[in-house]
């Protein structure tokens, strides 16, 4: 009945409203009684913890950046039918996927309900086109019309199916304060949390291009600001350099920048966090920084034009952001970890990529090269113990096994 009642068999779910903000849920058996649990959610409104009426958590979920769960933790409360997870999943939408909780069960479909359609976060496309075409707010990516919360899910909702919850307020601008002071001005962050001088020229950086909102980087977000996340993105999308797998990198810079900021004392997913790892790994970064805050290019110079490959950054950020510290999610040696635009002037990457000793690489001349964490230590070991005359088979297996 509605969003408030549920009934499947003798199972009935009970949900309750702080005015449109569902906070909480009693699920019973019919005529047994079942204690409230109390829901709460991320910024995105999508359920991430439930807690018994003392605060104590009795079940977890966490997210991948278009929906799928990818992580599920129950206390295993002992309950009859058995305890299963909140309906009400990601974003707050109804979800018809299989219960991560119950293995080797199927209960569901695969889609999500979002009322006016319906939509399969395993693609990040709605499974129907859209009855309407909202342009004028959302841009040229209105017109695709299976899109997803204009391919933005870390920023982004959409409550009805039809509209990303900017454009449920006139001209994209909405009466709530916080959306007002976003637009205001750049994002601030913590500069006291940045590691090193470079993230700290980086971020004079991203206020330079936030100030300048007549280049195409305003065109492209203006209706919502350009965050210091999409900035990220930009520059991340230069780093990339067409590599057409965009999966392969995201997980591959997620994985270093988890490792990296649990070594140099940062939070990788936070903005600071992050910031200070492109600083630290991107060299196109540091150098575009350096010739905009010398003077010696200026930044219509630098960023002539959009990158060919944005929505590629778009990706290594969403992998940043959500992915878990390698102290809850713990590095393996096989696990995607390092990316490269190398020239294959590099003697010791040209005989690994010979010896098949590279996860993949593409293109010629200045190749995209990605290494597993194993195959990472495993080259800057040979650089460090005789170049080329390291790279055999015994040696590698030292490594990455085999």
């Amino acid at each position: 009945m509605g969003n408030y009642f549920e009934q499947k068999g003798s199972q009935v779910t009970k949900y309750y409203f702080a005015g449109s903000t569902r906070i909480a849920m009693r699920k019973y058996v019919i005529p047994q009684n079942m204690t409230v649990e109390y829901l709460l959610a991320d910024h995105l409104g999508s359920t991430s913890l439930t807690t018994d009426a003392n605060g104590v958590k009795v079940s977890e979920m966490r997210y991948k950046p278009w929906g799928e769960v990818r992580y599920s933790w129950t206390a295993g409360p002992s309950t009859t039918p058995g305890y299963t997870l909140p309906g009400y999943t990601f974003t707050g939408q109804y979800s018809y996927m299989d219960d991560p909780s119950t293995a080797g069960v199927t209960e569901g479909f695969g889609l999500m309900f979002y009322n006016a359609r319906w939509y399969d976060p395993v693609n990040g496309r709605f499974a129907q086109a859209d009855t309407i075409v909202p342009a004028s707010t959302q841009g040229t990516q209105a017109w695709d019309r299976y899109a997803f919360v204009n391919n933005n899910p870390i920023r982004y909702t959409d409550p009805t199916g039809h509209l990303t919850d900017k454009e449920k307020c006139p001209d994209g601008v909405c009466e709530d304060i916080t959306r007002q002071e976003y637009r205001s001005r750049p994002d601030k962050i913590d500069i006291s949390l940045l590691k090193g001088k470079n993230a700290i020229l980086l971020y004079e950086l991203y206020q330079k291009m936030w100030a300048q909102k007549g280049s195409w980087w305003w065109k492209e977000y203006g209706a919502g600001g350009f965050t210091i996340w999409e900035f990220m993105a930009v520059l991340w999308s230069y780093e990339q350099a067409g590599y057409p797998k965009e999966s392969v990198m995201a997980t591959a810079m997620s994985n270093h920048a988890a490792a990296w900021c649990a070594y140099m004392g940062c939070v990788h997913n936070t903005a600071e966090g992050a910031l200070s790892f492109l600083a630290a790994y991107s060299q196109s970064a540091r150098s575009r920084t350096e010739v905009v805050l010398s003077g010696k290019r200026t930044l219509d110079e630098v960023f002539y034009k959009p990158p060919s490959y944005y929505s590629n950054g778009i990706h290594v950020v969403n992998a940043i952001y959500n992915r878990p510290g390698v102290d809850f999610v713990p590095l393996q040696r096989g696990d995607l970890y390092d990316v490269g635009n190398i020239s294959l002037s590099n003697e010791v990457l040209s005989k690994m990529i010979k010896r098949d000793m590279v996860y993949a690489y593409w293109g010629d001349g200045n190749s995209m090269v990605i290494l597993t964490k194993c195959q990472s230590d495993f080259y800057y070991a040979a650089l460090s113990h005789g170049g080329v005359r390291f790279i055999n088979g015994r040696n590698y297996r030292l490594y990455c096994g085999g």
